[in-house]
């Protein structure tokens, strides 16, 4: 009869993993088309030579653009295919959270947790992202997971391996290091301080690099925190999306979503007689709330680093007592209540979600793709963010020279895309517009005060302006 069991719940988490997997799969062929200002970023980054990607030009660790550089070797780099790296990465990850639920819980309660995560926009967006934040998040669970099962041999090895990976992949991996060296003192885990000596030893070089970086965060305009930028975050390990065209609705809704998870969490905290997991449910939510503490102190007294992605790492956290809570409190009628709030909130998030991410992108790569492309006419941007996107599209893979127009010096365009727009692609003059002849100009907010330029402008059904300057 146990065997029975045994079986049955196998079969439920295989069926549970190939839903998942065919979720991200879909997700990435046919919902998620485009490159943005950050994915564009690490393509265009990652197709470098190496010995350009390990110099210090990024704010980031190089290890994840090596890995895309590697990836992008082996299988070409169309957006869909560079796409499979995270979903391999996010793939496991969600094995290794199910591993991890079995080893602290042995119930069957994870079927909660796996609904709402897949439900759950925010690790739907990034499974599918070419940036670094999903390979770092399994690096984070095979070190958790490691050292959950310190006693065997095997993962000691591994732990000391991945832990030592993170700060090369991304440094706010810190905030789960922080959080696992809380539950070795919590546990009295006094066996693993060789191997974290060890793994500190091995991070060494990268901290080295780090300090080489610094002079770059100054220009990359990340958010000052405040009371609505931190209820974001908690909103954020859920749902991709806080703002877009139901901004107030998202906000009101949110802002309920988060109190009653609040609530129930506390309220599971109190009632669950097991002291390890109280303790572990503690610490969870603690290494959730602590690193926007963390980082509101250090944007007031430091400087801005404050943004929702970089709690990614320890984000889950919040779906996971959330499911536990939900679990453990099933029977009660305020549960109940909060569960159906809770689908139904998802399903206008995921509405949401999907309606509006990166469309007016493909409108306007469609427009130029329309157009009779000689190589004679240029594309102009204003921001590094239409650049670089453009430079994918466009120039490596049809014409149009692409060009950035602006008045930022050097060190204000340091760190935030330059290194990957050539040094004669940057204008700075009126003189350097005139000199392109007919170009094409994208979101043109301060149109050059010149007689000489004639200017047509097109709005796509997105509002994304493009607007074509010929010179007389």
């Amino acid at each position: 009869m146990r065997r029975v069991s045994l079986l049955r719940e196998k079969t439920k988490i295989i069926i549970l993993c190939c839903i998942y997997l065919f979720i991200l799969v879909v997700q990435v062929m046919f919902f998620r088309p485009y490159l943005w200002f950050d994915t564009a970023y690490s393509v265009l980054y990652a197709k470098q030579p190496v010995s350009e990607i390990v110099k210090v030009n990024d704010v980031h660790p190089p290890l994840y653009y090596l890995v895309l550089h590697s990836w992008i070797w082996l299988f070409g780099d169309n957006v869909q295919v560079m796409s499979l790296l995270s979903v391999v990465f996010g793939f496991f990850s969600f094995i290794l959270l199910y591993k991890i639920w079995m080893h602290l819980f042995k119930d069957k309660s994870f079927v909660w947790f796996a609904a709402f995560f897949m439900l759950a926009t925010t690790p739907l967006y990034y499974f599918g992202e070419q940036r670094m934040y999903v390979m770092a998040l399994f690096f984070c669970l095979v070190s958790f997971y490691s050292l959950l099962n310190f006693s065997q041999k095997k993962y000691k090895f591994l732990f000391v391996v991945s832990t030592a990976l993170l700060p090369y992949i991304h440094y706010f991996t810190a905030f789960f290091v922080m959080f696992e060296l809380s539950y070795c003192l919590m546990e009295k885990e006094w066996r693993t301080i060789k191997y974290w000596i060890i793994s500190f030893i091995l991070m060494t070089p990268i901290f080295l690099y780090f300090f080489n970086q610094l002079a770059r965060i100054q220009t990359l305009g990340f958010q000052k925190s405040s009371f609505v930028s931190v209820l974001s975050t908690y909103y954020y390990a859920w749902f991709y999306s806080w703002g877009g065209s139901v901004a107030l609705l998202n906000t009101i809704l949110g802002i309920i979503f988060i109190m009653m998870m609040f609530f129930l969490i506390v309220q599971y905290i109190d009632v669950i007689v097991d002291k390890r997991e109280k303790r572990l449910s503690l610490l969870m939510l603690a290494w959730f709330i602590l690193p926007t503490v963390i980082l509101m102190i250090i944007n007031s007294f430091v400087m801005n680093l404050y943004h929702h992605r970089f709690f990614f790492f320890v984000a889950w956290f919040f779906i996971f007592l959330s499911a536990r809570a939900i679990y453990i409190l099933r029977d009660s009628v305020w549960t109940k209540m909060i569960v159906a709030f809770l689908v139904a909130f998802m399903v206008l998030n995921f509405v949401q979600y999907e309606l509006e991410t990166e469309r007016d992108i493909g409108e306007v790569i469609a427009f130029f793709n329309e157009q009779n492309c000689s190589g004679a006419v240029s594309i102009v941007h204003e921001t590094q963010a239409s650049a670089l996107i453009h430079i994918y599209y466009n120039e490596q893979h049809g014409c149009y020279k692409n060009y950035l127009y602006t008045d930022l010096s050097q060190k204000q365009l340091n760190g935030i895309g330059v290194n990957a727009i050539p040094d004669g692609r940057i204008l700075r003059t009126q003189g350097d517009l005139e000199s392109l002849g007919s170009f094409y100009m994208l979101s043109v907010r301060h149109r050059p005060e010149d007689p000489n330029l004639n200017f047509l402008s097109l709005l796509n059904s997105s509002g994304a302006e493009i607007t074509l300057v010929t010179h007389v």
